[in-house]
């Protein structure tokens, strides 16, 4: 369907807006973009926002820490966690609905036979039959991965238990990617990883633990540098990536306490244990 479009498209509109198009109008659309127009609002060239900026320095020439019991902190980590809560809902709404609409409009019948996809519902589908070469493919990746389980360094140790800990709420989303990828970016610059080498890093990491999680978790300790410090500095990277996103699950953070232990840290307190202490003073 999208090659027929494209097709259609290159032959009989591609043409006509080739001839309407300028530079002038090519410019207009680029400044009108809904994503440009919403910086340009709130920049110093808007005359508008020329007040702003002396309160800004204002605020930051008179501005102080507040106390740990200030009323407003509270209100504010509170109403973080319901704006937090609010999005994650409505992404998962929005999904689903997407989904469906998707479903609905390729998945209908008339659609698919005028693509030629199940034009025949009476055929019986092939039976695949095994692939020998194939079967010895997986069985010699299997044996890979178990082979790579108890080796690696502090990268693999690093994404291996941040993959672990958020398994239970998905990682196929963008926040989980640029979680992984924080990692990579605040290793050493002679030690950080380059794009190609972190997504099969990644890849890896995930596999093995699909294959045996109990065993690949067992062996993150080995995986651990003696200089406890690095340990130190990564368990608190993990803690800062996991901070930044959405609230942990009972069973993520049931996850993280276990990766403390490996990793030789202080359990550090959950979002829930926080706010139950937010409450009770």
């Amino acid at each position: 369907m999208s090659e027929a479009n494209q097709s259609l498209y290159r032959t009989f509109l591609s043409p006509l807006i080739r001839l309407a198009a300028t530079e002038q109008s090519a410019s207009a659309a680029r400044r009108l973009h809904p994503n440009r127009m919403r910086f340009e609002m709130f920049a110093d060239a808007n005359p508008w926002m020329q007040p702003v900026a002396a309160w800004a320095d204002s605020v930051r020439a008179n501005r102080g820490p507040v106390s740990a019991d200030n009323p407003f902190l509270a209100f504010e980590r509170l109403a973080s966690d319901m704006i937090a809560s609010g999005l994650e809902t409505w992404g998962k709404a929005r999904d689903a609905m997407s989904e469906q609409i998707f479903l609905s409009a390729y998945g209908a019948p008339w659609l698919q036979a005028m693509m030629g996809l199940h034009a025949d519902q009476a055929t019986p589908g092939r039976r695949v039959e095994r692939d020998p070469a194939r079967d010895a493919a997986v069985a010699q990746q299997a044996t890979d991965l178990a082979l790579q389980m108890e080796s690696g360094g502090l990268p693999e140790a690093a994404v291996r238990a941040l993959l672990y800990i958020r398994l239970p709420g998905g990682m196929a989303d963008e926040r989980g990617l640029a979680a992984l990828r924080a990692i990579s970016s605040e290793l050493p610059a002679a030690k950080r990883l380059g794009l190609a080498r972190f997504k099969e890093l990644v890849r890896n990491q995930y596999l093995i633990l699909r294959l045996d999680e109990e065993r690949a978790v067992a062996a993150i300790p080995k995986l651990l540098p003696d200089d406890r410090r690095s340990s130190e500095a990564a368990l608190a990277l993990i803690r800062r990536i996991l901070e930044s996103g959405r609230i942990l699950p009972e069973e993520g953070s049931r996850r993280l306490k276990r990766i403390e232990a490996l990793f030789g840290g202080i359990p550090a307190k959950t979002g829930r244990e926080r706010q139950a202490e937010l409450a009770a003073s």
